[in-house]
């Protein structure tokens, strides 16, 4: 309560004494009803934010400012204007379309500049929808291309998502995307663009395939791109496009009409292997048990190497009783040592006449 108390004192003592008249300053700023304080770096302005091929500047400025000046060329030529509470000035587009912004505020001989620096402005031909349309052609290329540094430039360092925490955190996504996919096509495509203030809100469609991939990867996505740090991504909703390839695995399986086997006292099984997964199997373990009704043998075997798209045959010899028939369980990767994409076709049983 006595801080209260304290901070009316001073307003009220600041007031009597004409403190808040005397202020000398641009209290605010807006390039294209962009505020001037959220610019970093370059300020690329569409050609649909122009009026009639002018670009409005305007802003207010305190009772004691007298002149707003500006400057197109960083601060070699400059423009006066009477000022006001509320100012505005319409800056012709002609043949230049890189300008360097600076702005002050002139109290009878007193000059103070708006926030001491200038604002790079550059005036493309494009409409703020085809840039966003280009930003995401980007990706689509450097996704194909496998060049996440050249991606990630096109982010927000200050990245912040319900889908991915940070900029760090994507970015290992999009690195392992580019790591395991190999022919990646993805494809964005643009529903709806809305504009709140700098931030440019945008709802996609996308669909994504690569090599090994049976059915196309389809979701919704919303991008926010921030106009006023070079329409960069600050945010991203709704569904996740980025770390979505599947790691490549091998798919081991084994068809029981393929295993053929001798009766005996010694049982040879020969188990064909096969590989329909994305990446080579290594060291397979073969594992068969069986029991000719006296009694029970097991023994297992490792294949060097199951090649993708392709099959190793691996033959074991087990000493049986004698018995007849033999009913054999064979079992490819018994500990599921490989990380495959299917682990339900690796067993068979099969009857050795």
């Amino acid at each position: 309560m006595r801080k209260l108390l304290f901070f009316v004192f001073i307003l009220s003592f600041m007031s009597s004494i004409g403190y808040g008249r005397k202020l000398c300053m641009i209290q605010d700023l807006k390039i294209a009803d962009i505020p001037a304080s959220r610019i970093k770096g370059v300020l690329i302005v569409p050609w649909d934010w122009l009026e009639d091929e002018t670009l409005p500047i305007y802003g207010t400025a305190t009772d004691a400012v007298n002149m707003i000046e500006l400057s197109f060329d960083g601060g070699k030529s400059w423009v006066s204007l009477e000022a006001s509470d509320v100012w505005s000035y319409n800056w012709k587009v002609e043949d230049i379309n890189e300008l360097q912004l600076k702005i002050r505020a002139k109290c009878g001989d007193k000059i103070v500049p708006y926030r001491r620096r200038s604002y790079r402005i550059k005036i493309v031909r494009e409409t703020s929808k085809e840039i966003i349309k280009n930003k995401l052609k980007l990706i689509e290329t450097y996704y194909q291309l496998k060049n996440s540094t050249a991606i990630m430039k096109l982010f927000s360092q200050m990245l912040r998502s319900p889908l991915y925490r940070n900029y760090r955190d994507l970015w290992i996504q999009i690195r392992n995307d580019l790591q395991w996919g190999e022919g990646i096509q993805l494809h964005f495509y643009v529903d709806q663009i809305l504009r709140d203030e700098n931030i440019y809100i945008v709802k996609t469609h996308w669909d994504l395939t690569y090599l090994g991939l049976l059915e196309p990867k389809e979701g919704y996505t919303e991008f926010h791109f921030d106009a006023a740090d070079g329409w960069k991504i600050v945010d991203i909703r709704e569904e996740k496009v980025f770390g979505i390839i599947e790691e490549p695995k091998p798919d081991l399986f084994i068809i029981a009409e393929e295993i053929s086997g001798s009766w005996g006292y010694d049982v040879v099984i020969t188990v064909p292997v096969h590989n329909g997964g994305r990446i080579a199997a290594r060291k397979v373990e073969v594992n068969v048990s069986c029991n000719d009704g006296y009694c029970s043998k097991t023994s297992s075997i490792f294949l060097k190497v199951v090649p993708i798209k392709g099959l190793s045959i691996g033959v074991i010899t087990l000493n049986m009783c004698g018995g007849y028939p033999v009913y054999c369980n064979i079992n490819v990767d018994p500990k599921n040592r490989i990380s495959e994409l299917n682990e339900d076709n690796n067993f068979a049983s099969v009857e050795i006449h």
